[in-house]
């Protein structure tokens, strides 16, 4: 039996509302002629989705987009460099000054082949070498690798998406991941740049898959790229599993999974690799950062960092390097609880209504899931852990703004607001490109919205330390202490500040504490040593520098400092051989100088 066209709407306006036993018994009709016709029509509508994908890549030259897209590849270019021009002058900061600045084998590949891991992340160091070796630790030749992989982002997220959707959607949305300032710190954050990396190679990988339903080839091409990003960063792991949804959205067939299992093995063995580093990870957290252990509460944790980042893209003004307002009353913990249910319940409308945005609001959940653990190895809002999640909601912008623009008389209309959203993301940028000019700055910055980040107040003390404010010092590393009472940095750093203003009892008070909650920490050590050494208590100062020198055999200073203590004591031939170890190695240290010429003038 045919339905008629008027039977057919019937069925396809209340295939939600009612049963196939209702529609037949109100039609008239058999059951299973609306089954026949329900299930004829979810196959045509599933042939075509899939036909529509495979076939536009099957007769796309990826040569001819690339060539005729020039102006598009242009004004990105340009979006970029007016959103980042001014970090380029920007100097070290934070994690940059141990990993670059005091980092003695940036300038030595061997450290690259020490062990499995470090094979692995080989990239980021082997550019880190390249540029130290070629222009030095030039803090502008470090941020343009950052800007660089970028801008090959932006570039990426242009030719990916129009091929997926439409060329309009690719440069919408490439505009907006170019100058979205919640990218700033991946981007102008040396440190950060591993994100910005891995991000690179990832849309690579899925660039390279979805040309592979062209040519089967491709596929291990996109195979290799994907380990390669998880050589940059493990979190780029989970990428297998946007591809699963991908496939799952696209309706690209089972051949399509089949074929994704290849690329799980080695997704799963490095899996497994990564999760055997996390007890050494908790460890470093645990001496490094004083982190006090135990399990993250998830039920809280994701509703309130989903929301956040959501939040921060939609009016990114409080971006800072420390998330630190993460403790809410009821009320508020419900606007963010209310936040993430909003944005489940679009993404189950979506099942039904739109596969295709589905995708994209899955890729953003997935790409934070190896942060949002239960293990608390990771901070619970991070801008630089949402650099490559970002690209799945300006993607969904893109896809609303398109629809918009279809339609004539709201197309000027469109482009005017569009435009003007860009300009003020680009200003945020610019702007926020400033934070990160000098640690100063950044310390400042953290501060109008981090006012709970121990970190931040210990380094503010540093600060107004080094601008002889040192009142204001202690205040600051007191209030460290007082958010974190085993901060055993902020103890050293109160320490150091009350011997600048002469009160030497607090300041070893202070040195005990620190080495009380890290006994690690070798700069205590060799403070107390210093104090004792002008107390002319040279033998108790010869124990802590040798305490300092255990956890730090490398350490000039210290052993400058022994020898001295030795020269006070009259064991000179026990000072000079000290000094004359510390020339051999380093040739140029003029203190070891200056005490062995001291030596050899009384002899």
């Amino acid at each position: 039996m045919k339905l008629s066209g008027k039977q057919k709407k019937y069925i396809k306006k209340r295939k939600r509302k009612m049963t196939m036993e209702q529609m037949a018994k109100s039609l008239g009709i058999e059951e299973a002629v609306v089954g026949e016709y329900l299930g004829e029509r979810q196959g045509k509508r599933a042939e075509k989705e899939e036909r529509g994908l495979v076939e536009k890549i099957k007769d796309l030259d990826i040569k001819e987009l690339v060539k005729t897209s020039r102006k598009v590849f242009l004004l990105l270019f340009v979006l970029v460099a007016v959103a980042y021009a001014n970090s380029v002058p920007n100097g070290f900061v934070s994690d940059d000054i141990r990993g670059i600045v005091k980092n003695e084998n940036i300038e030595n590949l061997s450290p690259v082949f020490s062990s499995p891991i470090s094979v692995l992340r080989f990239l980021q160091p082997t550019l880190h070498f390249f540029v130290a070796s070629t222009v030095g630790k030039v803090a502008g030749a470090f941020r343009a690798i950052n800007l660089f992989f970028h801008l090959g982002v932006v570039w990426l997220v242009f030719i990916l998406v129009s091929l997926i959707h439409n060329k309009r959607v690719g440069i919408l949305a490439a505009c907006l991941v170019a100058v979205h300032p919640i990218m700033t710190e991946s981007v102008v954050w040396i440190s950060g740049g591993g994100h910005v990396m891995y991000s690179f190679f990832l849309l690579l990988s899925f660039l390279f898959y979805v040309l592979s339903l062209k040519d089967r080839k491709l596929f291990w091409l996109s195979v290799i790229l994907f380990v390669l990003a998880v050589g940059v960063s493990e979190k780029a792991g989970l990428f297998p599993v946007i591809l699963l949804v991908f496939v799952f959205c696209f309706r690209l067939g089972k051949k399509e999974y089949k074929r994704l299992a290849i690329i799980f093995v080695p997704a799963v063995l490095m899996g497994l690799f990564f999760l055997s580093l996390i007890s050494g990870r908790l460890e470093i957290l645990r001496e490094e950062h004083y982190h006090s252990g135990g399990m993250a509460n998830m039920f809280s944790q994701i509703p309130v960092a989903i929301s956040s980042y959501l939040g921060l893209m939609v009016w990114p003004d409080k971006l800072t390097l420390y998330h630190s307002e993460m403790d809410f009353a009821p009320g508020e913990f419900l606007v963010y609880l209310g936040g993430f249910l909003a944005y489940l319940a679009v993404l189950v409308w979506t099942y039904f209504k739109n596969r295709k945005i589905m995708f994209w609001m899955f890729l953003f959940l997935i790409s934070l899931a190896v942060t949002l653990t239960p293990w608390g190895v990771s901070w619970v809002v991070a801008e630089r852990y949402v650099y490559f999640g970002t690209i799945g909601i300006m993607v969904i912008v893109a896809l609303l703004f398109e629809k918009l623009l279809r339609k004539e008389s709201l197309k000027v209309a469109g482009m005017v607001i569009f435009g003007l959203i860009v300009a003020a993301l680009t200003i945020r940028t610019i702007v926020r490109n400033k934070d990160w000019k000098s640690e100063d700055s950044l310390w400042l910055a953290a501060a109008r919205t981090s006012p709970s980040s121990h970190q931040n107040h210990n380094n503010l003390g540093d600060y107004y330390g080094r601008q002889g404010d040192f009142q204001k010092a202690e205040e600051e590393f007191k209030k460290a202490i007082e958010l974190k009472p085993n901060y055993a940095d902020a103890y050293h750093n109160l320490g150091n500040t009350y011997r600048q203003m002469g009160r030497q009892e607090e300041a070893m008070g202070n040195y005990e504490k620190a080495l009380e909650f890290n006994s690690g920490l070798w700069q205590s050590y060799h403070q107390i040593a210093a104090l004792h050494f002008e107390a002319g208590e040279f033998e108790k100062s010869g124990e802590y520098l040798k305490k300092a020198l255990e956890i730090n055999p490398e350490e000039e200073a210290l052993k400058s400092g022994l020898a001295l203590i030795y020269m006070q004591q009259g064991r000179l031939e026990e000072a000079e051989k000290i000094l004359e170890g510390i020339l051999e190695s380093n040739p140029e240290n003029e203190r070891a100088k200056e005490l062995l010429e001291g030596i050899r003038s009384v002899e």
